[in-house]
């Protein structure tokens, strides 16, 4: 990823993305990044994640893979929302892959109050 950019735009496009671990997501996320003036400083790919299903995932207790991938507005708070949870309730989760990963978010990535059992977690 471009370390040192003003701004960005995100396309999604209907085209399945596969990363180099092998994760497989229905769409790709066509970020195209710019300098201060507006220069196009260049374009990168990356997996378009569904929210839905990552929270699926976390309810299910299954991994959390989310490697080379665009993922909007996740929140580890939200989701304990949709599930009636406790706002400090521990989530307990296996494996968590965010490898290459770009998270947009309108405030702060929220992983609060999560514990990791005897997996990995990679970002």
């Amino acid at each position: 990823m471009h370390r040192r950019f003003h701004h960005y735009t995100v396309k999604a496009v209907p085209k399945k993305y596969i990363s180099k671990q092998g994760t497989e997501y229905a769409q790709t996320a066509v970020i195209q990044f710019f300098d201060s003036e507006d220069h196009d400083i260049g374009t990168i790919d990356y997996g378009l994640a569904n929210l839905e299903e990552v929270y699926a995932n976390i309810e299910a207790k299954k991994e959390v893979l989310l490697d080379e991938a665009y993922v909007k507005n996740f929140s580890i708070t939200a989701w304990r929302r949709l599930q009636l949870k406790d706002k400090k309730d521990i989530v307990k989760l296996n494996r968590v892959i965010a490898n290459r990963s770009f998270f947009e978010v309108n405030r702060i990535i929220d992983f609060s109050y999560i514990q990791i059992e005897g997996g990995e977690i990679n970002f």
